[in-house]
């Protein structure tokens, strides 16, 4: 299959990030977006907004660094939580897309030349790749020939 007569398709590439692929896409996207996801919460909604109301002495004699501190003590360690999660992620991620295949080299017939190293996230429709035993299948694939014996 070729590219070149039309045919787009997608990567091989492996992303269970939360947060972005990068370091850097990582780092620009955590912060808003883990706030809109602990503002998801019915409670962090609550206590923001008993928060928010305490700032306004007139409504409360309170202190209300008696609702913030904890209020925030609470979304960092879930944020932080939820980051480590991601980087972990990410690192799997990194491990899953750099797993080394055999591919039969394109175009030529198969005249002995044997199969061409290339990563997981390199392979392409219509590549030939080896899978040996107890080895993960990097794709969807179809089965063209077992070296097992059993039917």
């Amino acid at each position: 299959l070729d590219e070149a007569a039309g045919g787009k398709y997608c990567r091989n590439r492996v992303t269970n990030t939360k947060y972005g692929a990068t370091n850097w896409e990582m780092a620009i996207r955590f912060i808003p977006l883990s706030v809109i996801e602990q503002l998801e919460r019915y409670t962090n909604r609550y206590f923001l907004l008993i928060a928010i109301l305490q700032l306004d002495s007139y409504l409360t004699p309170a202190n209300p660094l008696t609702t913030w501190i904890p209020l925030i003590i609470i979304m960092g360690f879930t944020a932080a939580r939820e980051l480590a999660d991601d980087r972990l992620r990410f690192a799997a991620d990194r491990e899953a897309n750099s797993r080394v295949y055999g591919v039969a080299p394109t175009g030529g017939g198969g005249g002995g030349v044997g199969f061409v190293a290339t990563t997981s996230e390199q392979l392409r429709v219509g590549d030939v790749v080896l899978i040996r035993q107890d080895e993960e299948v990097p794709a969807d694939m179809v089965l063209l020939c077992s070296s097992s014996r059993e039917q």
